[in-house]
């Protein structure tokens, strides 16, 4: 979703992608089913970073399920984004983004401690 959406899923998964959903392939889109799915992106994530939202916005529930979840977050600076979400996520003491060795820390960080290694689905089969 959206349906324009189609050829990217395509080319996902011609290049050895997958696509991960709780529904069926042609279950039609529901607004509750967009918070599950905002539930499995972050736990399929190493972190979470607001770039610019506010906490009446659907990437309120990605933070909330990141907090649950115990993923790393950080957030584009208030002095660059002075949004509700921003500040809901730098309160909570998510790193704050303020300049391009701040992103390029932020990744760092989230590889070195994940632990998780890219595999394909058959690996050793």
């Amino acid at each position: 979703y959206p349906q324009s959406n189609e050829g990217l899923m395509q080319e996902i998964i011609a290049r050895g992608g997958c696509i991960v959903s709780e529904y069926a392939p042609d279950a039609a889109p529901k607004k509750y089913t967009f918070v599950q799915r905002d539930r499995l992106q972050s736990a399929l994530s190493r972190g979470v970073l607001v770039v610019a939202a506010e906490t009446d916005s659907g990437t309120m529930n990605t933070v909330k399920s990141a907090i649950q979840q115990e993923r790393r977050m950080a957030a584009y600076s208030l002095k660059l984004v002075d949004m509700t979400l921003n500040r809901y996520v730098a309160d909570r003491g998510a790193m704050e983004i303020a300049e391009r060795e701040d992103l390029r820390s932020f990744f760092s960080d989230v590889r070195e401690e994940s632990g998780i290694r890219q595999m394909t689905l058959f690996d050793g089969v």
